[in-house]
């Protein structure tokens, strides 16, 4: 919900300046008195709201990862990429088949078939992952993750409730400070907009070294 919120903003920021302009106060007032089982009209965008930007934020996700290279784990893993080395990779291969019962390809192997080597990182991560469990900070990790993508996620909508902002500004509400803060904050949100895939694959990439690296020290157990 927490970037739901912010990506709501603008939309506070207009009922904040509707409910001080005369013209339309009333229509404010109208639309903040609506309850629907006792949740206020903001509530109950705030919560549809959520999930939208969550649903866009799996575009992004499978846009940036699923459809490109994979996961960070998937990626980091696989003997093409430079930022493990080989023996590293080898000992993570080792674990998996001891600990999950698990194979992937070797390094010809991956790179006679590459498709298919991706698909077993793959699988492995949705192995580790309950294996792992919240961990000592894999958890905080995951967590901002979850947050940088559905903030990400709701910036589109962001960006279009200032541009309606300044629209209305023009048009009904003749304050200059929702001028000045609608502007703001569409500066601040086109930034993380162009920076998006940046942003996301960063916090994808830290959540990713803390897991494998949780998942390399802990001990053999039985899944949670």
């Amino acid at each position: 919900m927490v970037p739901a919120f912010l990506c709501s903003l603008p939309v506070i920021l207009l009922m904040y300046f509707s409910a001080q302009t005369p013209e339309v106060k009333l229509f404010s007032d109208y639309l903040a008195a609506i309850k629907i089982g006792g949740i206020s009209a903001y509530l109950l965008f705030l919560y549809f709201f959520a999930h939208v930007i969550r649903a866009t934020s799996k575009y992004y996700e499978n846009k940036y990862f699923v459809n490109d290279k994979g996961f960070p784990t998937t990626y980091f893993m696989a003997y093409s990429d430079s930022k493990y080395t080989t023996e590293y990779k080898v000992r993570y291969r080792e674990k998996l088949k001891q600990h999950l019962n698990w194979e992937l390809h070797d390094e010809e192997q991956e790179r006679a078939n590459y498709g298919e080597a991706k698909k077993r990182l793959d699988e492995a991560t949705r192995l580790i992952i309950p294996y792992v469990g919240d961990g000592i900070l894999v958890k905080s990790y995951n967590v901002w993750y979850g947050f940088v993508r559905n903030l990400i996620g709701g910036l589109v909508y962001s960006l279009l409730f200032c541009a309606i902002n300044v629209c209305i500004r023009q048009l009904l509400i003749n304050e200059t400070l929702l001028l000045y803060f609608s502007c703001v904050l569409f500066t601040v949100y086109l930034v993380l907009y162009i920076s998006r895939k940046t942003i996301l694959r960063q916090y994808a990439e830290n959540y990713a070294d803390k897991l494998l690296a949780e998942f390399m020290t802990i001990e053999k157990r039985t899944i949670k």
